[in-house]
């Protein structure tokens, strides 16, 4: 039987991963209001996981943040979307650091992940410090109106907050980055 743990967020109890060394609630809350944001945009959401290594050993993650900051941008520019994401950046000592990240784009525009893949692939063919690997189960189809996809979804992204290899980095550099979108202007009726 799997271990789950509940996590409160916006007055629902979703279940999330059990880690012995716990979760961070901030992580974990950041990447929900990303998901929660998106589906007011969106009525379906397609949700991909890939991970990222460092091939050096980077004291911070600049080389991350500008390649999503790229990838991001050119899918923006491709599906004509807003485009949301979380990575979490984990190392264990004397290792060389990895992120876990979750990109989120319009389900109306793609279903599938293997586009993105081979963008992503395409992407960091010449780059000398990332290298990435897609985990198994790498995507989720997410509706808003059904609960058992987001809870699927919101089980897999805990696994981005969860509290063991963080902290191994300098001071300045970061455990986790989310994207910043704003939920959709809600609509006034003037009747």
């Amino acid at each position: 039987m799997i271990k789950t743990d509940n996590f409160i967020y916006d007055d629902i109890i979703w279940q999330i991963m059990h880690f012995d060394t716990g979760i961070n609630s901030k992580i974990m809350r950041k990447t929900m209001e990303q998901l929660s944001v998106l589906l007011t945009h969106y009525s379906r959401l397609l949700m991909i996981r890939v991970d990222f290594k460092c091939l050096t050993s980077a004291l911070d993650s600049k080389h991350l943040s500008m390649f999503m900051r790229r990838l991001v941008s050119h899918l923006k520019r491709q599906y004509n979307c807003i485009v949301g994401y979380a990575w979490a950046r984990e190392q264990l000592s004397g290792k060389y650091p990895h992120y876990h990240t979750a990109l989120l784009l319009n389900g109306h525009k793609v279903n599938h992940p293997s586009n993105i893949i081979k963008l992503i692939e395409k992407m960091i063919q010449n780059q000398q410090v990332l290298n990435f690997y897609v985990p198994r189960h790498c995507y989720y189809q997410i509706s808003r109106s059904c609960t058992k996809s987001q809870q699927a979804a919101i089980y897999r992204l805990s696994y981005l907050a969860k509290n063991a290899t963080k902290g191994y980095r300098p001071k300045q550099t970061k455990d986790y980055q989310t994207s910043r979108n704003k939920p959709k202007p809600a609509t006034t009726n003037s009747n």
